[in-house]
């Protein structure tokens, strides 16, 4: 109803739903003041204050990371989800200006003092990070499990002696 006969009416209703609304919610704390009170009285502190953190409680809604493929669909099996970390791992670290393997010199072949800390996979698992220069939330690493992680750490280390990124733990 575009009228505005239609806009009165509507605006009408809509008033008519907060007052009652207002009227239930304000019902409603003053319900649950009295059960605080109540348990206050009775000196049931436990009580008390399991009732206050139910009523105090961040409600957050769980949001679920979805991964998609390039088309946008979503991807429910673990082997198509690697798959798809994978590609966005190169295309993350793949630069126009990366030199080729031919450039860098393997560690092997490099002095030992010039050569950087050798990091561990048991350090890689407990850095714990949440989101480093890449742009890669923690949560999705925790996602994808141990062969997860090994991928990315396997990807992240052929990357970086390729000269692409910094990785720091």
């Amino acid at each position: 109803m575009n009228t505005e006969e239609g806009k009165k009416r509507y605006r009408t209703l809509n008033n008519q739903l907060h007052r009652i609304t207002d009227k239930a919610k304000e019902q409603w704390w003053n319900s649950q003041c009295d059960e605080l009170e109540k348990l206050d009285s009775q000196a049931r502190m436990d009580l008390l204050y399991k009732k206050v953190s139910e009523l105090t409680k961040d409600r957050k809604k769980r949001q679920n990371m979805r991964i998609c493929d390039k088309e946008g669909i979503v991807l429910r099996e673990l082997e198509h989800v690697l798959g798809r970390w994978n590609e966005y791992v190169e295309e993350l670290y793949d630069k126009e200006n990366k030199p080729s393997e031919e450039e860098i010199p393997l560690e092997e072949f490099v002095e030992e003092d010039m050569q950087g800390p050798i990091i561990l996979f048991s350090e890689f698992e407990t850095a714990k990070k949440a989101e480093g220069p890449d742009g890669i939330p923690g949560e999705l690493l925790e996602l994808l499990g141990p062969t997860g992680n090994k991928n990315y750490l396997q990807y992240a280390i052929k990357y970086m002696r390729l000269g692409c990124g910094q990785m720091t733990l």
